[in-house]
């Protein structure tokens, strides 16, 4: 592997890192969580890059992250909005996390009331912030790593971190270059039949809505890493699923869950009730 390579994969890891730790952080520690992730993606050439695209060539025009950001905490539960693509997300979300930092509105309830999503816990309202705003750019960065690892022809498997509720950080495995993406390792659930529903699965995300389909996607990459374990984390296991079964606009989809949790039942009883 050259020296390049050799750099990219680093820059995976220590991405995954990084992110896992802002998508982990609580109340009292989302300010610090914020201003590491940030100072770490300026310091890094091939994601500082990605990012100056996305600000000159995907930014909203005549976008304010103040104003903005003064709109959103006039009103407690006024949330954000974004545009429908990866890189403006990525722009927006980059200048409005840079200006909550810099005016030091990381603990702001009138900034983070509108994602407590009923919760009055400070920490819900954090997880909540850090999924539906964080995350974007977080994602946003780890496409931009992957596909520049897939032009450098990067055929091992490459590492990204999603935030799923409830479940802190999960980690799930992307593959590139025709790699397999098999469940073998099932610990007592029918391996054949769990492909197969992975697999309409994923076929009927097509029903979904962009965001739900997203979401769902994260869930389905991360749910075969941790079925790909002899011994999977039950918590974690339950989140995942948990996060499918919570999708609601999709007929085919919702029954596939269904399914899904019928057979991944012997490694967490009483999943459906």
């Amino acid at each position: 592997m050259d020296s390049e390579k050799i750099e990219l994969r680093k820059l995976l890891f220590k991405h995954s890192s990084e992110a896992s730790n802002l998508l982990k952080s609580d109340y009292y520690g989302l300010g610090t969580a914020l201003t590491r992730y940030l100072n770490f993606i300026d310091g890094q050439p091939v994601i500082r890059a990605f990012i100056e695209d996305c600000l000159a060539n995907y930014l909203p025009e005549g976008f304010d992250a103040n104003a903005e950001l003064n709109e959103v905490t006039s009103d407690p539960y006024t949330i954000f909005e974004f545009p429908p693509s990866c890189e403006g997300e990525c722009a927006i979300t980059y200048l409005v996390l840079k200006v909550i930092v810099e005016r030091g509105l990381c603990q702001s309830l009138n900034l983070l009331l509108g994602y407590a999503h009923g919760s009055k816990k400070y920490d819900d309202m954090v997880e909540g912030f850090v999924n539906d705003v964080a995350r974007r750019l977080v994602n946003g960065v780890n496409q931009a790593i992957t596909l520049k690892g897939i032009e450098l022809g990067l055929d091992e498997s490459v590492t990204q971190v999603n935030h799923f509720s409830n479940s802190g950080a999960a980690i799930a495995s992307q593959t590139a270059n025709g790699s397999s993406t098999t469940i073998n390792q099932t610990n007592g659930i029918d391996a054949d039949a769990l492909n197969v529903i992975i697999g309409k699965l994923e076929d009927s995300l097509t029903g979904l809505s962009d965001e739900n389909k997203e979401i769902a996607t994260d869930a389905i990459a991360a749910l075969k890493d941790v079925l790909r374990e002899p011994q999977p984390k039950p918590s974690v296991l339950k989140s995942l699923w948990n996060t499918l079964k919570g999708i609601n606009d999709g007929a085919a989809f919702a029954k596939n869950v269904m399914e899904l949790g019928a057979l991944i039942a012997p490694v967490l009883p009483g999943i459906i009730g």
